[in-house]
């Protein structure tokens, strides 16, 4: 219908060409705009009542977002407060792991101490174990090892058996234990057999005097140690002591008559002399063994008289025992 309008106000707008049918054209614009009036009211009726839909469905469209945005607003605190939550937890389990970390580290850290101090004694103790009565094995930073101790040793051994050999008449060694026993003394141990020697016996010349006892290590063998040990007594006990004693005042006596630095510091003198000086006769040396043998005599007899005087105390020992045994009974 508009479009029909449209046409007729198109077909009759030029005023100026069409003059003759201007009233006709004007009449049927107003019958046909008579005609319009209806129309538009209906059209204006629908429009406004499209317009009324819009507002009511506009109406709820804001309801429902203002209800949205509620909800949003609401699952929007809802996650802060599970967010502050979670960060919260995650903050204290953070802390919890990392003071658990730390007290890991720190009995990791002790741990590897205990460890490292159990490798090295244990390293200590293997090497102890391994260098113990192994002389192929030393610590080289150890100052007083075996090859270091040895050294000096043979140094001296050498010295000694050079001034021996160039002496006048040189000195004998004997390391024959088994046939001069009385010129060898004990070390360490108490047998009845000889093991090895430690050091020998030194001579003043062949078939001369004894200038030092020899030492030999001495050691048990079987036949004595499968023989039952005897009971004691208090008789026994009492013997014992003094034959103890006795042992002491007998080795005091021969350490005495043994050791003689003098003599042996002569006779170096007496060797570098003689390096020197023109060869002396046998008798000499004799001569001066002699005389210096009866100058050691004193010191004998006093050991002698030391003895004597120690059997004489032995009955009152006996005496002792015996009462004690009688208290003890």
């Amino acid at each position: 219908m508009l479009d029909s309008v449209q046409r007729i106000q198109e077909k009759y707008k030029d005023g100026n060409t069409q003059q003759g049918n201007g009233r006709m054209a004007n009449n049927i614009i107003a019958t046909a705009k008579d005609n319009l009036k209806p129309l538009t009211r209906v059209y204006d009726s629908r429009v406004n009542n499209e317009n009324e839909k819009l507002k009511a469905e506009n109406t709820i469209l804001k309801r429902k977002k203002a209800n949205n945005r509620l909800s949003m607003e609401r699952e929007k605190t809802i996650l802060d407060v599970k967010k502050t939550s979670v960060d919260q937890t995650l903050k204290d389990e953070n802390s919890r792991l990392n003071d658990k970390l730390n007290q890991l580290n720190i009995d990791n850290a002790d741990l590897r101490k205990e460890l490292d101090r159990a490798r090295t004694s244990l390293s200590k103790i293997a090497g102890e174990r391994m260098t113990d009565g192994n002389p192929y094995i030393t610590d080289l930073s150890d100052p007083q090892r075996p090859q270091k101790l040895s050294e000096p040793y043979v140094n001296k051994c050498i010295e000694l058996c050079w001034y021996s050999a160039i002496s006048d008449p040189p000195l004998v060694y004997a390391f024959e234990a088994n046939t001069n026993v009385d010129d060898f003394r004990g070390y360490t141990k108490s047998g009845d057999e000889i093991d090895y020697v430690v050091w020998p016996s030194m001579y003043l010349h062949e078939y001369g005097p004894l200038l030092y006892k020899g030492v030999v290590q001495y050691k048990m063998t079987d036949k004595h140690e499968d023989k039952p040990e005897p009971q004691k007594t208090v008789e026994d006990d009492a013997t014992d002591k003094t034959d103890v004693l006795q042992e002491k005042t007998e080795d005091h006596a021969t350490d005495k008559k043994d050791s003689k630095p003098e003599l042996q510091e002569q006779t170096a003198d007496q060797m570098a002399e003689k390096l020197d000086g023109k060869p002396k006769l046998q008798e000499k040396p004799d001569d001066h063994m002699e005389g210096k043998t009866d100058v050691k005599l004193e010191p004998q007899e006093k050991t002698e008289n030391r003895e004597t005087d120690k059997t004489d105390d032995k009955p009152e020992l006996q005496e002792k025992a015996e009462e004690n045994a009688e208290k003890k009974e």
